[in-house]
């Protein structure tokens, strides 16, 4: 009866830490992550090439490839990759 009571209590102590270290890790991922979340604006559409041109709202511009059929104007939500990235502890 004790024998299980002490692997009972190591199991779920087991358990306990790796669940912990899990919920962590998704934290330090969020706080630290290299992309982010932004809405672009449609600007131009090169219909030879299959390209559109996006624009941020503080100006930048991005130019990436196309499948879908897109309007000038229309807003799309894209992940931004920043070219730093940051040091991790």
């Amino acid at each position: 009866m004790r024998q299980r009571l002490i692997q009972y209590s190591l199991i779920i102590a087991l358990l306990a830490i790796g669940l912990l270290s899990l919920v962590h890790a998704t934290e330090n991922d969020k706080a630290n992550s290299a992309t982010k979340g932004c809405v672009l604006t449609v600007v131009a559409i090169n219909a030879k090439a299959h390209t559109v041109t996006l624009k941020r709202d503080d100006g930048d511009t991005f130019q990436t490839a196309s499948s879908k059929p897109m309007k000038v104007g229309r807003t799309v939500y894209c992940e931004v990759i920043s070219e730093e990235v940051p040091e991790r502890v």
